[in-house]
């Protein structure tokens, strides 16, 4: 016999421990909801959002991929060459600059990433089917505006520990 889950509960009447425990909910909803049903399309979440902000900018330095996906250059040098050894990008000498290199997908990195796109958004229409396009709306944008207060946050807290010990 299997234990029973116990469901987390907050506090009621109180927003931010509602907010609190919906998070640690959905945390652990999104890894189990996340994965890949199958085995051979087994990308990390690094990788997909790399090759997703590939997709989305086009082939770029690794620079620009940085900024574009708010990490140190060298944390995305490491996501690149482990891709590379996959075979899921390639780097090509940048012709304006020969001391940079340009990232771009390959075929299989593309196809990949597709593929993991169609198998989320599967699960994702399929959590919810039953509700109106208004509700689905209204989570991306909060979602959205969510994610936008983090990388704020994130960028205050990177600018503060830059600063030198007075």
């Amino acid at each position: 016999m299997s234990p029973k889950r116990t469901r987390l509960s907050a506090i009621p009447g109180d927003p931010l421990d509602v907010i609190e425990t919906e998070m640690t909910r959905l945390t652990r909803a999104i890894m189990a909801v996340g994965r890949c049903p199958d085995g051979d399309l087994e990308l990390d979440r690094a990788g997909y959002v790399l090759l997703r902000t590939l997709e989305r900018i086009g082939p770029a330095s690794i620079n620009t991929i940085a900024s574009a996906v708010g990490l140190d250059s060298s944390t995305v040098t490491r996501q690149v060459s482990a891709m590379k050894a996959l075979g899921l990008v390639e780097r090509t000498t940048n012709p304006g600059d020969r001391r940079s290199c340009i990232i771009s997908p390959t075929h299989a990195g593309r196809d990949m990433m597709r593929e993991m796109r169609r198998l989320r958004r599967g699960n994702l229409d399929e959590l919810t089917n039953d509700w109106s396009d208004d509700d689905r709306s209204a989570l991306g944008r909060l979602l959205a505006k969510l994610n936008d207060s983090i990388a704020r946050a994130g960028a205050r807290h990177a600018s503060i520990a830059a600063r030198p010990a007075s």
